[in-house]
């Protein structure tokens, strides 16, 4: 094969192998949540959840407006588990979203359980773990609600909402010290709905009942 014939050529087997690499990744991602998708439903079947692959109006209504599902594009609901647990309606979930775009885009994924009590509705908030960005901004007025004798739990979490007075007195001293421990948790409130969830971590669905225990102490303390 002359020169000018190679350099036709190349081109083409290049072409073919950047297709065929991502043929084989979508087969592997593919067959990886159905994997996973399996796994999950027969755990949650174990730990007395309902389940169905797809909810599309999960949403639609007072949850849909919480921080965490207006955030990126592309928002897409799986793996929805429902359970009744003392008057309480329990929902788990995969929800994934993307933000940025092109090269410099990112996909976020995160298992999601949320709590639904309208006889203990809560203020508005969002709570996350702080890092060093958010720091930076209460410099130029971000807010980040903190108590001054609980100086661990407002180190390492930034607290945000509209009526700082309720969500004071939702974040009592037992709520705190519950979460001062582990840091790493993301709960957001509005209304009858709380959601808890570990920012871009699905959980194992050999993890699932450890996930919910913790879940559940957090959440007994803050909606009790």
């Amino acid at each position: 094969m002359n020169s000018t014939n190679f350099a036709f050529v190349l081109p083409a087997v290049l072409i073919g192998l950047g297709l065929l690499v991502v043929v084989v990744v979508v087969v592997l991602v593919r067959r990886y949540e159905r994997r996973r998708k399996e796994e999950l439903e027969s755990e949650l079947y174990g730990l007395g959840f309902s389940f169905q692959e797809k909810d599309d109006s999960l949403l639609a209504g007072e949850l849909g407006r919480l921080p965490v599902f207006g955030r990126g594009r592309r928002g897409r609901v799986r793996n929805v588990a429902r359970r009744e647990r003392s008057g309480r309606e329990v929902v788990l979930f995969d929800y994934t979203y993307t933000v940025g775009g092109g090269q410099n885009s990112s996909t976020h994924r995160q298992t999601i359980a949320a709590v639904r009590s309208q006889e203990r509705p809560v203020p508005d908030f969002e709570l996350r773990p702080e890092i060093v960005f958010h720091k930076i901004g209460e410099m130029f007025g971000y807010q980040d609600i903190d108590f001054e004798d609980s100086p661990e739990f407002s180190n390492r979490y930034v607290l945000r909402g509209t009526d700082e007075e309720a969500i004071r007195r939702l974040f009592n001293p037992q709520v705190r010290r519950a979460l001062e421990t582990d840091s790493k948790w993301s709960i957001e409130g509005a209304g009858g709905w709380t959601i808890y969830f570990r920012h871009g971590k699905r959980i194992k669905p050999i993890d699932l009942a450890t996930f919910l225990d913790q879940f559940r102490s957090i959440a007994d303390f803050l909606l009790a």
